[in-house]
């Protein structure tokens, strides 16, 4: 469950299928989606880690081809 009983001041950033069943999507309050699914987990986003991911992904790409244009970090 949510570490703040769903008082948190942030959003979702993504969420499995079986949470959109409850109503639950990208962008949303994390507070609203607690209301809708308080059994779910919510996990902590890690921005440092996915950039330096993408990064890394994007390195392995430019192997193959240098024709490649980000437009976002997932």
């Amino acid at each position: 469950a949510d570490p703040k009983g769903g008082a948190g001041r942030g959003v979702v950033s993504t969420c499995s299928y079986e949470a959109r069943q409850y109503g639950i999507h990208s962008a949303q309050p994390i507070s609203r989606a607690y209301r809708r699914c308080p059994h779910a987990v919510f996990l902590p986003v890690d921005g440092h880690k996915y950039g330096r991911e993408s990064r890394r992904i994007r390195q392995v790409l430019r192997q193959f081809t240098p024709q490649m244009q980000p437009v976002s970090i997932d």
